[in-house]
């Protein structure tokens, strides 16, 4: 999987550098507001392509001393960068492109070059979007998902990134062809303009939707209820396990997970079997889970919850008799 997202960030890169240059050089030339929108939309696409770059390989360095549980989650925040970059760069400039089209009409531009670098831009994207959809049909297939599953549950931001842009992308470039054609048929260039503010609303909404993804995994995602259930039921399934009492997940990085689960034994086990019985548990829950990682169990007896009981119950029989010598002493 890990190659998997570095393959498709380098063709999404690839693909995006190329598309800005052709743009931008048709942007300049023609003088169309809506091919510069497209422009700083493959600006910063490409921009974004090389944070995601780094964050697949920084995020794939080995666990050291002071990053005990490794670097999985650096990945979170080069995607929350890079969805920053969307919205300031893409939808920023789009919006002010649309500015200026309702301020200073653009003129009457070279059609046939606008509408063949809008072709070429569609062909560079959908190659990028191919890689993508292929990468996350082949990750969803593996662990029982729909695709579209898959886009919304997937804590991986890299491939997740790559799909959302490429098929804003690919929208993009249809909104902007709908006002060349438009300024082309009316003679006016305001239509541009609209489609510029189009692409640059557009951009903002993805670009928040990616902000609050990324987020929420850095803040701690849990796995998703499902995955929780099939962990909590593979720890109920050892013999020595009575239930499991709590059960948290985290995830450390787009395919790290911890589990740390509280889980109350059956009564006449001595310490050696407990031991055996959290190193089960450990490798069941890998062999089940790839992307489970890390593993902690804490394990109760029931004679420790009887005794944890009557210590929590204790302070306040203690405050009961307190209240009744105050009530007699009145």
């Amino acid at each position: 999987m890990k190659s998997g997202s570095r393959a498709t960030v380098a063709l999404a890169l690839g693909m995006n550098l190329a598309v800005t240059a052709t743009k931008l050089t048709a942007g300049v030339i023609s003088g169309s507001s809506a091919m510069l929108s497209e422009g700083a939309h493959s600006v910063s696409d490409s921009v974004n392509e090389l944070f995601l770059v780094a964050s697949v390989r920084r995020s794939e360095r080995s666990a050291d001393d002071q990053h005990p549980f490794g670097y999985g989650a650096e990945r979170f925040f080069w995607s929350l960068m890079a969805a920053m970059g969307i919205f300031t760069v893409g939808g920023g400039f789009s919006l002010f492109e649309a500015y200026r089209a309702f301020e200073t009409p653009p003129r009457p531009g070279s059609w046939v070059l606008e509408y063949a670098v809008l072709a070429l831009a569609a062909i560079f994207e959908g190659s990028s979007l191919i890689r993508a959809l292929h990468q996350i049909r082949n990750e969803a297939g593996s662990v029982g998902r729909t695709p579209l599953e898959h886009i919304t549950k997937s804590a991986d931001p890299a491939v997740k990134t790559v799909a959302s842009e490429d098929l804003i992308a690919i929208f993009g470039i249809l909104v902007a062809i709908a006002g060349v054609c438009l300024h082309e048929e009316t003679g006016n260039g305001r239509w541009e303009g609209v489609a510029s503010a189009f692409i640059g609303v557009l951009l903002i909404i993805a670009a928040v939707a990616l902000a609050r993804d990324n987020l929420s995994l850095l803040i701690g995602e849990s796995v998703a209820m499902e995955t929780r259930s099939l962990i909590a039921e593979t720890i109920e399934q050892h013999p020595m396990v009575e239930t499991v009492v709590e059960l948290l997940t985290r995830y450390l990085g787009a395919h790290e997970v911890l589990v740390a689960a509280r889980v109350q034994l059956v009564a006449g086990l001595s310490s050696a079997e407990v031991a055996g019985m959290s190193s089960d548990i450990d490798k069941e829950l890998r062999r089940s889970d790839a992307e489970i990682t890390q593993v902690f169990i804490d394990a109760t007896t029931p004679q420790e919850s009887l005794a944890g009981e009557l210590d929590a119950t204790a302070p306040r029989a203690g405050r009961c008799l307190a209240g009744q010598r105050l009530g007699g002493l009145e």
